[in-house]
């Protein structure tokens, strides 16, 4: 059941249940990859958007921009990091955790890896960089600043997506909407004004 044209299939039954002829879909770091799958499988199916916040869209991307941010932590993180890539031990009291999230561990494990620095699941072969151009709907990209979908990365997104637009959020990382919720809400609210027009 993990899988993502399992999460592609469950918008489309949400779809169906709710009567919604048209939506605009809101895809938030793995969440993006299902959006922008649904929007690539089902065409011309009243998506009229796409804002993609934090977005995952291809793992090589993914784990070379975690390559670089790791590359900016303290040295004793660094070898933290670099011991349980080897050892494969990642349960270590030392080993850096993401605070506050919550969630199945053994859904991130399967579909991910064993961190977010090392990517063996089932998504480890993911990239739709080479299909972004066949994305022929408004779509706003959001990163934070410090967001581990890195700001250069999102850029790099948008200029192979048509018409894209991107905001970067100042001062906040991954959860933009947590780190800077008025910011991050004024801009996806200002841009389905634009597209509602």
């Amino acid at each position: 059941l993990w899988t993502l044209p399992r999460a592609v299939a469950e918008v489309e039954a949400i779809r169906r249940a709710l009567g919604l002829r048209e939506v605009h879909l809101l895809g938030q770091s793995w969440g993006s990859a299902v959006a922008v799958e649904y929007a690539l499988t089902h065409r011309g199916a009243g998506v009229r958007s796409l804002v993609l916040t934090g977005p995952f869209l291809s793992t090589p991307r993914w784990i070379a921009d975690a390559n670089v941010l790791v590359a900016g932590l303290p040295a004793d993180v660094r070898r933290t990091i670099a011991t349980a890539d080897s050892t494969g031990r990642y349960d270590t009291p030392a080993y850096p955790e993401c605070a506050q999230v919550r969630g199945n561990d053994e859904i991130y494990r399967r579909m991910w890896g064993p961190s977010e620095f090392r990517a063996t699941g089932t998504l480890r072969d993911y990239d739709r960089t080479a299909r972004l151009a066949e994305l022929r709907l408004p779509v706003l990209l959001v990163a934070g600043e410090h967001d581990s979908a890195r700001p250069e990365t999102v850029r790099d997104y948008a200029r192979r997506i048509p018409d894209a637009r991107v905001v970067v959020v100042s001062g906040a990382g991954h959860a933009m909407v947590v780190d800077e919720p008025a910011v991050t809400v004024g801009a996806v609210r200002g841009f389905l004004r634009e597209v509602e027009r």
